[in-house]
């Protein structure tokens, strides 16, 4: 639970991203997609896969894209996957902006 409540309203994001332009985007996510498999699992794929495709996220927006998508990963696998990601520096948190000051 301490790690979820870091997390809230902080932005998870994949370092490299898919270029948004062409078919060349989607061979690019399809041969990032096959790395992440077969060097680190299906789960990890999975999200790693969505980060690239969908950019920058919390980790409620993450859970509820992946739950859109038809996936049925539990919150336990795409923390554990999100760890994965993070140790391989293939991901990272980013802290939400600082909101303007009230006055």
């Amino acid at each position: 639970q301490a790690h979820a409540t870091r997390w809230t309203g902080s932005h998870i994001f994949a370092r490299y991203s898919m270029e948004s332009s062409g078919s060349g985007s989607s061979l690019s996510l399809k041969v990032a997609g096959q790395i992440l498999r077969s060097d680190l699992g299906e789960l990890v794929e999975t999200v790693g896969v969505h980060l690239l495709e969908h950019g920058p996220c919390t980790l409620i927006q993450l859970a509820s894209g992946l739950e859109s998508t038809g996936s049925t990963l539990t919150a336990t696998q795409i923390r554990a996957s999100l760890l994965v990601l993070f140790q391989h520096n293939i991901a990272s948190v980013a802290a939400p902006a600082a909101p303007p000051p009230e006055g």
